[in-house]
């Protein structure tokens, strides 16, 4: 991990960041891609390097009320059930 991106930095460079996705792929790939990356991405939230936005998070017992959060508008993050 290099550190942050600044994307103001990369327009003045204009740089390009390019993504892909994996839906077209097979299963087979798709879990094979899974084991080449989870080595060097599983550790990086832990060590505070990549952080993911987490909207609300809801008891298994409140899965309606986490549900219908889905439906609404303006979330900014993941809707997650907890495990406790």
């Amino acid at each position: 991990m290099v550190g942050p991106l600044w994307i103001y930095d990369l327009m003045l460079k204009r740089g390009q960041l390019i993504g892909s996705t994996i839906r077209g792929r097979t299963h087979a790939e798709k879990a094979a891609l899974a084991q080449d990356i989870a080595p060097t991405m599983v550790p990086l939230p832990a060590r505070g390097l990549v952080r993911v936005a987490v909207d609300s998070t809801f008891p298994p017992d409140r899965y309606r009320d986490a549900y219908d959060r889905l439906a609404e508008a303006g979330k900014l993050g993941k809707v997650i059930l907890t495990c406790e």
